[in-house]
């Protein structure tokens, strides 16, 4: 039970960092504005 719980908290934050760093790639190539 722990191990799969383990595995679920790193495939969230690797989930998550991939998010993070797609954003910060969009947020990088256009403007605020566009976002809006």
């Amino acid at each position: 039970m722990l191990g799969a719980m383990d595995k679920a908290r790193i495939d969230l934050r690797q989930v998550s960092a991939a998010l993070l760093s797609r954003c910060g790639a969009l947020i990088t190539h256009k403007p605020f504005e566009e976002l809006r």
